[in-house]
C-alpha cells in the first residue's frame, strides 16, 4: 500500500509507453553517485518494458540527419543542434509536425546515449548487478504487468500489407542485429500471406520484443 503524502513511499507507474520511460528511469536510478538515493521507492511497469538494449547514437544519425533536412537545417553545421533545442527558433509544433512527414525515420526511441542510459543496460539486467543496485539505491519493489492483446496494438502501429514491410518496421525500434534475431525466432509468412497475416505476425514479434507479453497461440 502506497501512503499519500509520505516522500518515502513514492510510485512510478506507466502502461505501454510509459512503462518504458518507467524502465529507463529505474536504470538511470542505478548510475546515480554514492550516496544518493531514488527519488521513488516502488515502480510499475504495465508492460512494454523494452527488453533489449536500445540504438545507439551512432545507428540513429540517419535518422537526426534526415530531421535537420526536413527542418532546413544543415547537419554538417555544428549550430543546427542548438537550434533543434532553441523553443524560441524551433516550435514544438513545427518539430511534430516534421516528425510525423518523416515515415521511416518517423519513429523515435530512447537511445543508449552513454549518459543517462549507458550502453549495454540489459547485460546488467541479467546478471543480478540492476537489481542489486536498486536495493541499495532504496527501490523495495518492481511489479510487472502483462497486456494480454498488445500484439494487436502494434499490428495497427504502421501500415503492414505484405511480409517485406515487417523487417524495415522492425527496423524503427531495433538494431539491424536484434531485428534479425527476432525474425528467426518465428515461422516465415509465405509470398501468398493476407494482409490481416502480415499484421498479426509483425504485431506479434513487436509486442514479444517490447516487453513480457502471453499469446495464446
Amino acid at each position: 500500500m502506497v501512503n499519500p503524502g509520505d516522500p518515502k513511499d513514492i510510485r512510478i507507474s506507466g502502461l505501454s509507453a510509459g512503462a518504458h520511460s518507467v524502465h529507463q528511469l529505474l536504470h538511470h536510478v542505478t548510475r546515480l553517485p554514492p550516496g544518493v538515493k531514488s527519488p521513488f521507492q516502488r515502480a510499475c511497469l504495465q508492460s512494454n518494458a523494452i527488453a533489449t538494449n536500445p540504438k545507439t547514437p551512432k545507428e540513429l544519425r540517419d535518422q537526426y540527419q534526415a530531421l535537420l533536412k526536413s527542418l532546413g537545417l544543415n547537419p554538417s553545421d555544428k549550430s543546427s543542434d542548438s537550434k533543434l533545442k532553441d523553443p524560441d527558433t524551433m516550435s514544438w509544433q513545427a518539430l511534430t509536425k516534421e516528425i510525423e512527414s518523416l515515415v521511416a525515420f518517423g519513429t523515435f526511441r530512447g537511445a543508449s546515449d552513454g549518459s543517462f542510459l549507458p550502453l549495454q543496460e540489459m547485460e546488467r539486467q541479467s546478471d543480478g548487478t540492476f537489481a542489486k543496485l536498486l536495493q541499495e539505491k532504496g527501490v523495495r519493489s518492481i511489479v510487472v504487468g502483462d497486456l494480454i492483446e498488445e500484439w494487436y496494438l502494434y499490428s495497427i502501429a504502421h501500415p503492414i500489407q505484405k511480409p517485406e514491410d515487417i523487417r524495415p518496421n522492425l527496423r524503427r525500434y531495433y538494431p539491424d542485429d536484434i531485428v534479425e534475431r527476432l525474425l528467426k525466432a518465428y515461422k516465415p509468412l509465405g509470398k501468398d500471406a493476407t494482409l490481416q497475416e502480415c499484421a498479426k505476425l509483425y504485431g506479434r514479434i513487436l509486442s514479444d520484443g517490447q516487453g513480457i507479453s502471453y499469446h495464446p497461440f
